[in-house]
């Protein structure tokens, strides 16, 4: 919830656990975060192929910046979302403006 509705930062999530006594590395954070990702990735593929059967589809382009590890400041990126005639909602992300993206 701390990462995908209030934006928390995993290591800000860490310090909060490392103050409550807990050590967790951020690693097992991040590997977590892929993890929850690889075992929604069914549902998510489903839910878009549904979007793509509404015979009206709503769709906005909203860019978005996204920061380096690196130091190489930010990168725009692009997440489209979508919403379907069954009241679906999904949503693409890319780093270009491709149309193979929204396709």
């Amino acid at each position: 919830m701390d990462k995908f509705k209030y934006h928390l930062p995993l290591y800000r999530q860490q310090q909060m656990i490392q103050d409550a006594g807990i050590y967790l590395p951020r690693s097992t954070l991040s590997n977590w975060v892929i993890r929850a990702g690889e075992i929604l990735r069914p549902i998510y593929k489903e839910l878009l192929e549904s979007i793509k059967e509404s015979r009206i589809i709503s769709m906005d382009e909203v860019p978005v910046g996204v920061g380096s590890s690196e130091g190489g400041g930010i990168k725009k990126s692009y997440i489209w979302p979508m919403y379907g005639d069954k009241d679906e909602v999904g949503f693409v992300y890319s780093d270009s403006r491709g149309s193979k993206h929204i396709e």
